[in-house]
């Protein structure tokens, strides 16, 4: 039976002279990660946002697992929305990152229900 020190050895032999290549491979790796998690990060910022905005509301009309969950089920409901993933999709295609595409639309359905003269929709 190998021991620990006996696998450590083995690695050792195949990274001499190869170090290079290992530490660039593991560079790609990290950064394609960073790029693939943006759009799950930025949501996951946004929804942390609305709670910590909102929390004397929130927590004075109900309890903060419900505030959450509503936060939740308007990112989904958002998500659903196939006016707002369209226009996503639409700047993704474009060439814009997800995180960027989803950041200014975000803000462009924020910017034209503030401007809206209803009560209901501000």
């Amino acid at each position: 039976m190998k021991r620990n020190s006996d696998y450590k050895k083995a690695a050792l032999a195949a990274l001499k002279g190869n170090w290079g290549k290992a530490v660039l491979a593991t560079v790609v790796f990290m950064a394609i990660i960073y790029i693939a998690s943006g759009p799950y990060v930025y949501n996951t910022v946004m929804m942390q946002t609305y709670v910590r905005e909102n929390m004397p509301t929130l927590t004075s009309t109900t309890s903060l697992g419900s505030a959450i969950g509503q936060a939740m089920q308007v990112s989904l409901s958002m998500a659903q929305d196939p006016e707002y993933s369209g226009q996503i999709e639409e700047m993704v295609k474009s060439g814009a990152g997800a995180d960027k595409a989803t950041k200014q639309v975000s803000d462009m359905m924020i910017g034209m229900f503030e401007s809206m003269d209803d009560a209901y929709f501000k």
